[in-house]
């Protein structure tokens, strides 16, 4: 049999026979390799998270940029807010066939429904001079599709 050595509280040794020495406090014994057991359920666990995200965090995510990503535009080629504003400043226009416009700014905070956009719009008069002016328009989705309201600003 073998003899283990271990230091008592007051500083004298002490020969123990037999068996392993207990651990050292603030020592711990190096990890081995890990079960197939460990495998298995952190694989399982691992399948588990992938599995919540995936049901919960795709839709979440995709909602999220769906609805505030591009809310000025509808899909499937249908009229955007944008195009509601242009054919409202044409409205007001002498010579709508030669408007050129520039923007569309979007004014940040406005309901999904609902978008103010800020533009400019350069046409010629019936003269043949040609004008700029800059426009505020406010564009709400009824239904399916934008009724736009246009405000001029002053120079």
């Amino acid at each position: 049999m073998r003899y283990v050595t271990r230091r008592r509280s007051d500083g004298s040794w002490t020969a123990i026979r037999g068996g392993a020495p207990p651990p050292v406090a603030g020592h711990r014994k190096a990890p081995g390799p890990p079960s197939r057991v460990a495998l298995r359920r952190n694989w399982f666990d691992l399948t588990m998270i992938a599995v919540v995200v995936a049901v919960f965090g795709v839709p979440v995510i995709l909602g999220y940029l769906g609805r505030h990503q591009y809310r000025t535009e509808h899909a499937h080629g249908e009229r955007t807010a944008w195009t509601a504003c242009q054919d409202a400043v044409k409205s007001h226009l002498q010579t709508p066939a030669t408007a050129r416009f520039t923007g569309p700014t979007v004014v940040p905070g406005t309901p999904s429904d609902q978008t103010q956009l800020i533009g400019a719009v350069d046409a010629q008069r019936s003269d043949g001079a040609q004008h700029h002016a800059r426009f505020v328009c406010e564009a709400s989705l009824i239904g399916t599709d934008w009724l736009a309201y246009v405000v001029f600003a002053s120079e």
